[in-house]
Formats: structure tokens, C-alpha cells, sequence
């Protein structure tokens, strides 16, 4: 465990944009199976889902990509990941 991974201020930015974007009806119905053939059954899965993207162009998912970024950085530096970063 890591204390402080996320910061208490980019963890509250990220829950608010979500709340944001689930008031304003952003988030989309979850669904089983993949690009080609996805199920939207509502018995099986009826949660909403938000992909995180650097296309959004939003502020505080781009500072939590850039932690991700760093966090791989030192992972393949530590440990030896073997992953191009």
C-alpha cells in the first residue's frame, strides 16, 4: 500500500467530474462482450461506465493519466517491467 498516491485534491477533482458527468446523463449503460458484439442486458449488468480518456481534453484525467505515466516509468526502472513507456 501507498499513502498518498493520489492526492487527496485529484481524487476529489475526479469524483466530481463524475458526479458532473452523471448528472448531466454522460455515462453509458455497461455491457458484456467486446467492439464487435456487445450485450446491454440489464439483468446481467445495469451499472454506467465513464472511460477515461487524454482525448477528453479534461484537466484532472490527464494529471491522473500523467501519475500512471510516471507510476509505469518507475515500475519499468524498479522493476524491470520491460515496458516501453
Amino acid at each position: 500500500m501507498v499513502n498518498n498516491f493520489l492526492s487527496t485534491a485529484l481524487s476529489a477533482h475526479l469524483a466530481d467530474n463524475i458526479t458532473a458527468l452523471y448528472a448531466e446523463d454522460l455515462l453509458f449503460s455497461a455491457g458484456t462482450g467486446n467492439d464487435i458484439l456487445v450485450n446491454h442486458n440489464k439483468l446481467i449488468r445495469n451499472d454506467k461506465i465513464y472511460w477515461l480518456d487524454r482525448l477528453h481534453n479534461n484537466s484532472y484525467e490527464n494529471d491522473f493519466f500523467d501519475l500512471m505515466d510516471r507510476f509505469v516509468i518507475y515500475l519499468n526502472s524498479t522493476c524491470y517491467t520491460g515496458q516501453v513507456g
